[in-house]
């Protein structure tokens, strides 16, 4: 899958079409460190954990800076 946090980082950029802000806000708490030992662990439960708080993050980021999460991630899975 991933190999390294750069092509993880760039992977989920596309994926959330999120900007870059929030990506290095992900770096900076630690989600994207949580997210790639899951990936190397190989353990569904926890890939999915990790990126249901990402979905969830990048959430509370749209809310906090009124960016229109629902019309820019209509496909994501992990988000009720």
């Amino acid at each position: 899958m991933y190999t390294t946090k750069t092509e993880l980082k760039t992977q989920l950029k596309e994926e959330l079409q999120c900007p870059q802000g929030f990506i290095d806000r992900l770096t900076k708490f630690g989600q994207i460190d949580e997210l790639k030992k899951a990936i190397i662990a190989d353990d569904e439960a926890i890939r999915k954990e990790a990126m249901d708080n990402i979905y969830q993050s990048y959430k509370d980021y749209c809310e906090a800076f009124n960016l229109d999460y629902e019309a820019d991630n209509r496909d994501l899975k992990g988000i009720e």
